[in-house]
């Protein structure tokens, strides 16, 4: 019996459900005050991968600015790989501060529960894993996934007990010097033109991929070994369709070509859903 899901899996969950309830402590417990989107920070995120090779990936959060005491600070949002936020956008704040007369600072941003709840979501999907695939104890899961969030409880408590300082990213007063700072109407202009032409560019490209796997999919089915109208038979009745897949009775014939469709729907859906998004949200 592999246990690794489960041991992945409840710490995962464990660190998603901490991010959603240190998020929601900020909500009820903070001093609610006005901040402004100073400027959009731009850095490229590196992260180490399983080969000890290193990917890179363009990513940006927004810096606003708040005055809490007298004192102007700044806070940063989560890191994304697009523009959330708009130049000299109005924010909520809430700050907090700790027994060392520390101040932590949060964007009232949802996006940190979605965030929080897709790692809990995939230490969940993990622990359902070593349940059903590695054949493991339910009950033991039960157990495992109770003592990560009771051992994170009891942490954070040592924490505030022993005023041990806990610093994040997001209330750092600098800035990196690596960074590319967005602060002008003229560059943010420009970054939006630039993130919405390449964009478009690559929606247009898996759209094309999409129309190649169709039209290579339907090239296929105007083969010799298929009747015409056999295909639209065939998809005509979904659950029948399912169910010849799951029994194993599907004709080898099909294969190809169901492939090389879903595919094309996949791509062509992806494309759409692309441009839609950049429209709503950049447009």
């Amino acid at each position: 019996m592999n246990i690794v899901p489960l041991i992945v899996g409840s710490i995962f969950f464990t660190f998603g459900a901490g991010i959603c309830a240190s998020f929601i402590h900020f909500r009820l417990e903070g001093n609610k005050v006005k901040g402004r989107v100073k400027a959009i920070e731009k850095f490229v995120s590196k992260t180490k991968t399983s080969n000890n090779g290193q990917s890179s990936q363009l990513m940006y959060r927004a810096i606003v600015e708040y005055v809490f005491r007298g004192e102007t600070r700044i806070v940063s949002s989560i890191s994304t790989n697009t523009i959330r936020h708009k130049l000299n956008q109005r924010l909520s704040v809430f700050v907090l501060i700790d027994a060392n007369d520390e101040i932590h600072a949060r964007i009232n941003d949802l996006m940190v529960l979605v965030f929080g709840g897709l790692f809990s979501l995939t230490g969940l999907v993990a622990v359902l894993v070593y349940i059903y695939a590695a054949e493991g104890s339910s009950t033991l899961a039960v157990i495992a996934l109770a003592a990560c969030m009771v051992l994170g409880y009891l942490g954070s408590i040592l924490l505030k007990k022993f005023n041990v300082p806990v610093k994040s990213s997001e209330d750092n007063q600098t800035i990196d010097p690596s960074s590319t700072l967005i602060e002008t109407s003229a560059d943010y202009k420009a970054e939006i033109a630039s993130l919405l032409f390449w964009g478009r560019i690559i929606a247009c490209v898996m759209l094309l991929t999409g129309m190649g796997f169709a039209y290579w999919g339907y090239a296929v089915l105007g083969g010799a070994a298929f009747q015409p109208a056999e295909f639209q038979d065939l998809i005509a009745d979904g659950r029948q369709l399912y169910q010849l897949v799951e029994s194993g009775d599907l004709q080898e014939k099909w294969y190809k070509p169901l492939i090389l469709i879903g595919m094309a729907s996949l791509f062509i859906l992806g494309s759409l859903h692309s441009l839609s998004s950049l429209g709503r949200r950049y447009g």
